[in-house]
């Protein structure tokens, strides 16, 4: 029987493949907390010297009765001052293309959908502003993650992480971690092949090249570049509101009470109203009520919206609704999760890479943030002002990379104006 050559099989040589243009981000971009830093307005700057922070922790002069008919003053006394000091930590990110994928991207639509390299170019700004905005959610380690108690250990992969306080929210897909044990002694690095972090309450997992032999249980998983033994990093929240009264504070002794931040330790239950209620008292105890009253306006509450899920929960128990025709066509009964957000008449700020087992109490005006001189930026390279051409031996390649540069720490002038619920229990109906 004769081919038939009116077919449309026949045909397939001469037809044009059908692509969709739209490019959906499969990646987690929150920047939150790094936005709120951003609006306190321009930063400043700092050397390799470190960046001071004065304290008055006492207004000073001397009280007591006396005799005024033949008594002796007593001495006065001054006001007492300490100082905070902190440096910029340096950042980078880093992109890769070839001579000819930078080419073909600039061919045009008719070639290529989008121009990947530039693309890229304008994805790395958005990259460090998304992990800086998740590495302040932590202490001033680099840890990002805990292995799960549970987990079996002998180079078993996929990894479990602990689901307090972050699971893999703070890991993405690709990165390059660090193991390390509880005394900071590196295990070895890996790749991040995959995650799994879409659930707010089950047991996260990171899928490794190769799980560093030694890997145990309760071990961290920590930022690339950060020294073992001595890990350090920018500080994120976990260190700067932290009612602990061991360790330091921008070099200061946290046993100093004016270190440390007011707190309500949950013990592992939910987020109540009298949870709620008491931290409020103990910040109007630190502050005093009238400072409280009048410098707190601007504070704002900071969680996961897990935590918000909890507090919404608490008014579920009774619910009444008037109806004037006795129809409820329309009703809702559940909360729109995009209405605007308040806890005791303060906005609350919800962040899917926040601590799921705290809610942080943050007074906006004291925050402070420093950097090295014109970070962040694009580092300058020796192709067309921004390329870094691989070198082989004695030759160039063509591969290249590009670099955005930033050198930046955070901080608070006064520990006793934010602080923090923590211990809270993840509602059960998340852990699945």
């Amino acid at each position: 029987m004769p081919v038939n050559f009116g077919s449309a099989a026949q045909n397939e040589s001469l037809m044009l493949e059908t692509i969709n243009r739209e490019i959906d981000l499969l990646e987690n971009v929150e920047t939150g907390l790094d936005k709120r830093f951003s609006q306190m307005g321009k930063e400043d700057e700092a050397s390799l010297l470190t960046y001071r922070m004065p304290l008055q922790t006492e207004m000073g002069g001397s009280f007591g009765a006396f005799n005024s008919d033949g008594g002796a003053y007593s001495p006065g006394l001054g006001a007492s001052y300490e100082q905070g000091r902190m440096t910029p930590v340096e950042l980078i990110v880093g992109t890769s293309f070839t001579d000819l994928a930078k080419r073909i991207g600039e061919s045009g639509a008719s070639v290529s959908i989008v121009n990947p390299v530039d693309r890229a170019i304008n994805d790395m700004q958005k990259k460090m502003a998304k992990k800086r905005n998740m590495l302040l959610q932590g202490s001033n380690t680099g840890q990002i993650a805990t292995v799960n108690a549970a987990y079996a250990g002998g180079g078993a992969n996929p990894v479990t992480l602990a689901t307090s306080s972050f699971g893999a929210r703070l890991i993405d897909a690709h990165d390059t971690i660090q193991v390390m044990d509880t005394n900071y002694n590196l295990r070895g690095s890996a790749f991040v092949q995959d995650k799994l972090s879409v659930s707010a309450g089950a047991t996260d997992t990171i899928t490794l090249d190769a799980v560093p032999a030694g890997t145990v249980a309760g071990d961290g998983i920590f930022v690339n570049g950060v020294a073992a033994g001595t890990p350090l990093l920018f500080q994120g929240l976990e260190y700067i509101i932290n009612p602990s009264a061991t360790g330091e504070l921008y070099g200061m002794n946290r046993a100093l009470s004016y270190t440390q931040s007011p707190a309500f330790n949950a013990n592992g239950a939910p987020l109540t109203l009298g949870s709620v209620q008491s931290f409020l008292v103990r910040m109007q105890q630190a502050r005093g009520v009238e400072t409280f009253t009048s410098e707190a306006a601007k504070n704002f509450w900071y969680t996961h919206p897990a935590q918000w899920y909890a507090w919404e929960a608490n008014g579920f128990a009774i619910q009444m609704n008037t109806l004037s025709n006795g129809k409820a066509s329309s009703f809702d009964g559940v909360p729109s999760p995009n209405s605007p957000k308040n806890i005791a008449g303060f906005e609350c700020v919800l962040d899917s890479v926040a601590a799921i087992d705290k809610v942080y109490f943050i007074d906006q005006k004291v925050l402070v943030r420093c950097r090295f001189h014109k970070g962040p930026q694009m580092l300058p390279g020796p192709l067309n002002g921004m390329y870094w051409p691989r070198i082989s031996g004695n030759f160039h390649t063509t591969q290249n990379d590009a670099y955005f540069y930033d050198a930046v720490n955070y901080g608070s002038r006064n520990s006793w104006a934010s602080g923090v619920i923590f211990g809270l229990n993840i509602p059960g109906s998340l852990a699945n």
